[in-house]
C-alpha cells in the first residue's frame, strides 16, 4: 500500500523523535478505554446480585446497543466508521487525515457496547483511536504524508501495545496491515512507540487488564487426538504418565 523504502530515510531521525513526543498521549486512550469497559461491567453485576436470572443475558446487550446507537445519532450526528477499513481508505485517499472525533467517539461507543455484554472486541476501536491520535498531532506539527502515515501507524500499533500487552503485535499489525512494507526506517519509531506505550501503560496501570480464563492447555480440545499407541482410542488422560512411559502395557 505505500512505499516508505525510499525518501524516508532522510527524516528518520524526526519520525522518531515525533513517536517520542506523541507516544504518552497514546497509553492513555488504550487505559482509559478498558478501565471504562471495567466500570461498564459493574452495571450488569449489579443486576445479576440484584435479581439473579438469565434474561439479563439478552436484556443487558440490547441495552448497550440501544445506547450507543442514541449516542452516535445525537452526539454523532448518526456517523460513525467502523472497523478498519476508514483507516485504510484514510491511508489512501485522505493522505493519512482521520478526522479528530475518532479520538474519542469509538471509546465511548466500544466501552459501552462491550461493557454491557455485546459480542465485540477491542482491536479495532483502539486502532481507529491511536490512528486518530497519530494523524492529528502529525496534522497539528506540520509534517507531511509520508511522516503523518507513519505516525498513524505507530499509534495504531502501540494501542495494540497496550490493551493487548503484546508490543511485537502492534509492530507486526502494523507493517502487515497499515503500511505493508518492511525496511529499517520504519522498524525504528514502531519499536519506540509500541515499548514506550507498553512501558507508560504499566506504569500507569499495574492491574491485569484481561481476566485469564484458564492457565493449561487441555489437549483434549484438540480434534481427532488419537492415544500414542492405539490410534482408535480417545478415551485416555493425556496426562497420565501411563500413557506415555515406556514399556507400558495399556
Amino acid at each position: 500500500m505505500l512505499n516508505f523504502g525510499r525518501g524516508i530515510s532522510g527524516t528518520a531521525h524526526t519520525s522518531s523523535w515525533s513517536v517520542s513526543s506523541s507516544v504518552p498521549f497514546r497509553p492513555f486512550a488504550a487505559i482509559g478505554l478498558k478501565l471504562f469497559v471495567r466500570q461498564m461491567h459493574r452495571i450488569p453485576g449489579y443486576f445479576f446480585s440484584v435479581t439473579n436470572t438469565h434474561i439479563w443475558y439478552f436484556l443487558l446487550p440490547v441495552a448497550g446497543i440501544i445506547i450507543t446507537v442514541f449516542i452516535v445519532r445525537i452526539f454523532f450526528k448518526g456517523h460513525l466508521e467502523k472497523g478498519l477499513g476508514p483507516v485504510l481508505f484514510s491511508i489512501a485517499r485522505r493522505s493519512a487525515r482521520v478526522g479528530k472525533e475518532n479520538i474519542y467517539s469509538h471509546v465511548i461507543t466500544s466501552g459501552v457496547t462491550i461493557g454491557l455484554g455485546g459480542s465485540a472486541g477491542l482491536e479495532a476501536p483502539i486502532v481507529i483511536t491511536g490512528s486518530a491520535i497519530g494523524s492529528n498531532i502529525a496534522s497539528r506539527l506540520g509534517f507531511g504524508y509520508k511522516e503523518r502515515s507513519l505516525l498513524l501507524a505507530c499509534g495504531a500499533a502501540a494501542g495494540i501495545a497496550t490493551v493487548f500487552n503484546s508490543p511485537i503485535a502492534g509492530v507486526i499489525f502494523a507493517i502487515e496491515v497499515l503500511l505493508t512494507d518492511i525496511s529499517i526506517p520504519l522498524f525504528i519509531p514502531l519499536l519506540i512507540s509500541t515499548a514506550t506505550a507498553t512501558i507508560i501503560s504499566k506504569l500507569l496501570y499495574k492491574g491485569q487488564l484481561f481476566y485469564l480464563i484458564t492457565t493449561d492447555w487441555y489437549f483434549h480440545a484438540i480434534p481427532f487426538l488419537c492415544h500414542p499407541r492405539d490410534p482408535l482410542r480417545t478415551d485416555f488422560d493425556l496426562y497420565d504418565p501411563r500413557h506415555t512411559e515406556p514399556g507400558t502395557v495399556l
